[in-house]
């Protein structure tokens, strides 16, 4: 019996264990432990996946100590405890514990007003759970604290690794290296599985530095919904033929409302142009209220369906704006160090605001860029499911003695 011992935070990165879970509980002799962090055991609740979370390894007389510790942080910190008060005292308690000793209190007190929970490095927590667990191999996605320690720690027992990057590589270097300065330590470098799996090859150009002994294309499998969903409907879902329609992914940031006002005012100057702005789980349907008239729609749900409906996306930095690559639209974001749309030729990028009439002209007028993007995109979508990639490659890793 060959055992596999995941970990993951909640979000897109519980998605990529979730299909990752799901493909490899097809194969015999296995046997797979998931170490839900935070928000992700509301994501395996709801789709019925097994799951542990830290109290599950806490020992009530010998870390006493640490669950006070933790305790006392949290009520001094106002931090919240929605995923439970014991599950959060210790989450906190396990990394401060240990850092304390380390680094000092004062100094542990300084880097978390200054990085926050991303100082946490739980490496003797993690080398518990890893002695107990006795995996073949541990499987992370690309998050730093608990996932990171997991990586460290199999390393130096042995374990074989394998770390799934959800975007293209640099989303936690400055954040990185900033730490490595602060507490003056290596420990907190990025650290990548000896088996890596990434989107595309374009992030193995930010990975060159990693320390991994194989690169796999592998795609992200928290998008294997959308190619799913593309398979199934592109040809059934009619998008107004009269009229095109531009849809804002919106986010939580400062300018969402400058750019909802610009795509206004080109929609009322086109007058076959409707908006459709497709809020972020985490806004308020009621701050868009205002905006909505006959040419304007403001939708919280169905983000496929909406993208598929559209003729053009328009986004800051949503990593939906990738999914609306999968299924086939053409993308205006802006230009940002996370995605690398015109790099990619999956999207064409705005500057400033008021660049994103003369992109939006680019992408309907423009055939050279139509074809550009459109064989771009082509590229991007993966055939085969990323899930499945990344369960053949597992295979192969733990049979591989």
């Amino acid at each position: 019996m060959k055992k596999i011992f995941m970990t993951c935070y909640g979000g897109g990165h519980a998605e990529i264990i979730k299909e990752v879970y799901k493909n490899l509980i097809n194969i015999s002799d296995i046997e797979i432990t998931i170490l839900a962090l935070t928000t992700s055991k509301y994501k395996f609740e709801q789709e019925r996946i097994p799951y542990k979370v830290i109290t599950d390894y806490y020992n009530k007389e010998e870390d006493k100590e640490i669950y006070k510790l933790g305790k006392e942080f949290c009520i001094k910190n106002n931090i919240d405890t929605s995923i439970g008060e014991d599950e959060t005292y210790l989450y906190h308690g396990y990394p401060l514990f240990e850092q304390e000793k380390k680094y000092g209190k004062k100094k542990v007190e300084e880097g978390f007003k200054k990085y926050g929970r991303g100082i946490f490095l739980p490496l003797q927590f993690m080398k518990k759970i890893l002695q107990l667990e006795k995996p073949n191999l541990v499987v992370t996605t690309n998050s730093p604290r608990y996932e990171k320690a997991a990586l460290i720690v199999a390393k130096t027992l042995n374990i074989k690794t394998l770390s799934i990057e959800d975007l293209f590589g640099v989303e936690y270097k400055i954040y990185s290296d900033e730490m490595v300065s602060f507490f003056n330590d290596f420990i907190y470098k990025n650290v990548y599985g000896e088996n890596l799996c990434i989107i595309s090859e374009e992030s193995k150009k930010n990975l060159l530095n990693a320390k991994t002994s194989n690169f796999f294309v592998t795609g992200n499998p928290a998008f294997d919904k959308a190619i799913k969903f593309y398979n199934e409907h592109h040809k059934e879902i009619k998008k107004n033929e009269e009229k095109l329609t531009i849809c804002f992914l919106s986010q939580n940031y400062p300018e969402r409302f400058l750019i909802v006002k610009e795509l206004k005012d080109i929609v009322k100057e086109q007058k076959n142009f409707d908006l459709i702005i497709k809020i972020h789980p985490n806004e308020k349907l009621e701050e868009y209220i205002s905006y909505i008239d006959e040419n304007t729609k403001v939708i919280n749900s169905n983000l496929y369906e909406t993208i598929f409906k559209s003729d053009i996306i328009v986004t800051v930095d949503s990593t939906a704006a990738l999914e609306a690559v999968i299924l086939d639209k053409t993308v205006v974001a802006k230009k940002n160090d996370y995605i690398p749309f015109e790099n990619m030729n999956i999207g064409v990028e705005y500057k400033s605001i008021s660049d994103i009439k003369n992109k939006i002209n680019e992408v309907l007028y423009n055939n050279e860029v139509i074809n550009c993007l459109k064989k771009g995109r082509k590229l991007f979508r993966p055939i085969e499911f990323s899930g499945l990639k990344i369960k053949k490659i597992i295979e192969k890793i733990i049979n591989n003695n």
